[in-house]
């Protein structure tokens, strides 16, 4: 059981409010006030004007707003199907609501997800506050953006790799692979995380090889158009070819001290359409995420001291998760390094098994110590509320 019978369901409520929330700040947020909106809604009304795809010219910050042409057309193209209103104002607002319907859809994956697990249901909170609150994501997940269509396949990619379909189960998962692939090239790291678990299976003979190439050749299949037109575009598969300017750093050192600054602030709790906007609430609720990552790591020392579980066993659960994080931060700190573009939305690809492992950690806490579990869900969601509203606050007091 996931809680006791006749208990009220806080998870209905977490994800109402979460809506609600990314509602305000649609409504509420200038247009174009979120990182690259204007070159993203571009794009979207290219392809309902012309009925094509546009070709890529311009360099980042460029004055034309046209610098996310060279991006995978999958997002763009389903927007564009809700763009065609005469009204540029209603087309702007219907494109930022369906983000919030894309949260609502990964929010029901996530706590399907839960419940396979079969975790405790405050725990499940837990992951679902840190999904409806942490304040960066509120922001993304309510503007225009291609990465929300990325997390939510992400989602779904993660559930049915897990938790298979009867029929045709590794073509479908081969399938949203290549969905991935056409809606943003930072899809690499699902590929991490699909190929790392069916490697497992396949040495633990649960799984074949064959099963394996069939999900590769259904991505190959779908995501095949899109590097062959970047190719014969861009001269590159990845179709980014100077897209970006190149930053010099002084030193690696400084390089990687303001990287990962700006990554943490802009993952936890900034907004704004340069990440200007933040607030010391973003110090408590970094405590929130290291006393998660504390729980794992007492966890693994604790069995390891005590020998009662086979940690081979948990490791090899946990892989598939590691991987796709561990190569998430290496393309972040890539970025950061090379055109200082360490976004901290970038790991919002990554947020399910970041939240999960964070849940995780402080389910082992609650048990280890007897803590009240009502508490420190309850905490958590004060912490993560709490911050997001103090920025969403400032940043109504900005536009008066």
């Amino acid at each position: 059981m996931f809680r006791n019978k006749g208990t009220l369901s806080y998870i209905p409520i977490i994800i109402l409010v979460g809506i609600i929330m990314r509602c305000v700040v649609a409504f509420g947020v200038p247009k174009y006030y979120a990182p690259d909106e204007q070159p993203h809604f571009k794009y979207i009304n290219y392809i309902t004007e012309n009925k094509s795809l546009p070709v890529s010219y311009s360099r980042t910050d460029a004055a034309t707003n046209d610098w996310e042409y060279y991006q995978p057309p999958l997002y763009y193209s389903m927007m564009a199907v809700f763009t065609i209103i005469p009204s540029e104002n209603v087309q702007f607002y219907i494109v930022r609501l369906l983000s919030i319907v894309m949260y609502g859809v990964a929010a029901f994956f996530v706590l399907k997800l839960t419940k396979k697990y079969n975790y405790d249901y405050n725990l499940q909170i837990i992951v679902q506050t840190i999904f409806a609150f942490l304040p960066s994501y509120v922001f993304i997940s309510s503007v225009i953006n291609n990465d929300n269509l990325l997390n939510t396949i992400a989602i779904i990619t993660i559930f049915y790799t897990l938790f298979p379909l009867k029929k045709y189960r590794n073509s479908f998962v081969g399938g949203l692979l290549g969905l991935a692939t056409l809606t943003k090239m930072s899809a690499i790291v699902l590929y991490a995380f699909v190929v790392t678990y069916y490697v497992i299976e396949i040495v633990k003979k649960r799984k074949s090889i064959r099963e394996l190439l069939i999900v590769i050749l259904w991505a190959s299949i779908f995501s095949f158009p899109l590097f062959y037109r970047n190719l014969i575009l861009y001269g590159s598969p990845m179709g980014d070819t100077g897209v970006n300017i190149p930053y010099q750093w002084p030193n690696i050192i400084n390089a990687t001290k303001v990287i990962l600054w700006v990554l943490n602030h802009s993952f936890i709790g900034v907004i704004g359409i340069h990440n200007q906007i933040w607030s010391r609430m973003t110090y408590c609720t970094d405590i929130v995420f290291i006393i998660g990552m504390v729980g794992n790591l007492l966890y693994y020392v604790k069995q390891k001291m005590t020998i009662k579980t086979d940690m081979k066993e948990v490791l090899l659960s946990y892989l598939p998760y590691i991987s796709m994080v561990t190569i998430n931060f290496i393309m972040v700190y890539s970025a950061g390094y090379l055109y200082a573009q360490s976004q901290g939305r970038f790991l919002f690809v990554s947020l399910l098994p970041i939240a999960l492992c964070i849940a995780f950690g402080y389910s082992f806490l609650i048990k280890q110590y007897n803590i009240n579990r009502t508490f420190v869900a309850g905490s958590v969601a004060a912490i993560m509320i709490i911050h997001a509203g103090i920025l969403f606050y400032e940043l109504s007091s900005l536009n008066h």
